[in-house]
C-alpha cells in the first residue's frame, strides 16, 4: 500500500522511474536480428522480462552489441525460456552497454515467437 491512498502501489511502477515498454518478437533467420534498437548516447536497456518460443530445433544465443550474454542454448523442437527480473534489478535480468542494441541469434533458420518487457535506462 502506498501514499496514504488507499491503493496498492503497482509493483511494475513502483521501483522504477523509466516506463516499462514491450514488444512481440518473431525471428526467422539465421543470424543476428536485432530486437530492440540501441538506445542513444548516455542510455542502455535493461531486459526485465522475456520468453522466447521455438518450434523446431535451434541453438540461440542472446548478445548486447555484438557480444553474447550466453552460450548457445541448444533448443529441441517446442522449447522455450523464460527469464523475468524476479528480484527487481534496477538494472533488469539483461543489461545492454551504453547505446547497445539487443539482439538474437539463431544458428539455423527457425520461426521463433515471444515478447520482452523491457526499459530504456539513462545513464
Amino acid at each position: 500500500w502506498g501514499g496514504g491512498t488507499g491503493k496498492p502501489n503497482n509493483p511494475i511502477t513502483m521501483n522504477y522511474k523509466e516506463d516499462l515498454q514491450h514488444l512481440s518478437i518473431d525471428p526467422t533467420t539465421a543470424g543476428d536480428s536485432t530486437l530492440i534498437a540501441a538506445p542513444g548516447d548516455g542510455h542502455y536497456l535493461a531486459i526485465d522480462f522475456l520468453q522466447v518460443f521455438v518450434p523446431a530445433a535451434v541453438g540461440v544465443t542472446f548478445k548486447h552489441g555484438s557480444t553474447a550474454f550466453n552460450g548457445k542454448y541448444a533448443f529441441t523442437a517446442g522449447q522455450n525460456i523464460t527469464i523475468e527480473n524476479s528480484f527487481e534489478s534496477e538494472r533488469g535480468v539483461l543489461t545492454c552497454g551504453n547505446n547497445e542494441a539487443f539482439k538474437l541469434n539463431l544458428d539455423a533458420s527457425a520461426q521463433c515467437s515471444g515478447f520482452i518487457r523491457y526499459r530504456i535506462v539513462g545513464n
